[in-house]
């Protein structure tokens, strides 16, 4: 008489749980461990109890992966605007330095970019403004003579708009914009007003030759953030 053979013993849920604690950290193979355990426990091969374990594992990081996604996809968001942000900074920067070069060869500032040598690249997602009164330039790159500011390059940014960007400058910043006194003796302040997170909010930065709370001259200070609205 023939002795039955002992069965083999299947290396299934050792594959199956394997793959579950990797998938931990790399999600696709935890759906692999989850469709091998579940096989491991519906055809009984090998160890139930790691097939089981398996399968408890991706029940149990499911959860965890939302939670971790809840935290992370919010911070992930805000480090992008605060990226964004930088173009605004940069550039009002540039558009001070700008104006005190001239300053320093005419004793006086302008209110026309292109005076002073202003001109941002394409792309542009903020407004700059260095005057509330006249017209504000849609060509970015190559701003005209009688522009008094620069629109956000609406071929980049579609949905956006010069006049929701104005009207965002709060109104006790907006009457500051420009030049007020009689120069040598003034005081200049220019403003950027763009949207960085797609909501109803606009992020506003200004820059003056002047020290004002919080903002020594001539250092972009955040008057409005997108960020925290």
């Amino acid at each position: 008489m023939i002795e039955p053979q002992p069965r083999t013993p299947s290396s299934l849920p050792v594959v199956a749980l394997v793959c579950s604690v990797i998938g931990l950290c790399f999600p696709p193979l935890l759906v692999v461990g989850v469709v091998l355990g579940i096989i491991c426990l519906v055809q009984k091969k090998g160890s139930q109890a790691l097939g089981l374990i398996s399968v408890l594992m991706a029940a149990l990081a499911v959860p965890i992966f939302g939670v971790l996604a809840a935290i992370a996809i919010p911070n992930f968001i805000k480090f992008q605007a605060r990226s964004k942000q930088s173009e605004a900074k940069a550039y009002l920067k540039s558009a001070y330095t700008a104006q005190r070069a001239y300053f320093a060869e005419n004793s006086t500032f302008d209110l026309h970019p292109a005076t002073v040598g202003f001109s941002p690249e394409k792309g542009n997602r903020y407004l700059y403004a260095f005057s509330m009164q006249g017209k504000i330039d849609a060509r970015p790159g190559d701003p005209t003579k009688e522009a008094v500011g620069i629109g956000i390059d609406s071929v980049r940014h579609p949905t956006e708009s010069d006049s929701r960007a104005l009207a965002a400058i709060p109104p006790e910043l907006a009457q500051t914009v420009g030049i007020r006194g009689t120069c040598p003796d003034c005081q200049l302040t220019l403003v950027a007003s763009g949207n960085i997170d797609n909501d109803s909010d606009y992020d506003v930065w200004s820059i003056a030759s002047y020290d004002r709370p919080g903002a020594p001259a001539g250092v972009p200070f955040n008057d409005y953030s997108d960020l925290e609205h």
